[in-house]
């Protein structure tokens, strides 16, 4: 159980990561640019990485 909490929030947060410092890969492959500014985009990255991060101190600390 604590394994996959470790790897979910590993996904989150390199792609909160990812999304954060390149936001233009959301519009490349999901075409938000018409829904979502850059700005909005990277704080999804924001988002995603602070999740992510949650998630696996979380499974660190075995709550």
């Amino acid at each position: 159980m604590f394994v996959i909490l470790v790897i979910i929030g590993m996904v989150a947060l390199l792609g909160g990561i990812i999304i954060s410092f390149r936001p233009d890969i959301l519009d490349k492959y999901f075409n938000l640019s018409a829904h979502l500014t850059e700005t909005e985009m990277t704080y999804i990255g924001y988002v995603m990485g602070i999740i992510g991060l949650i998630l696996v101190l979380i499974s660190i600390s075995r709550f």
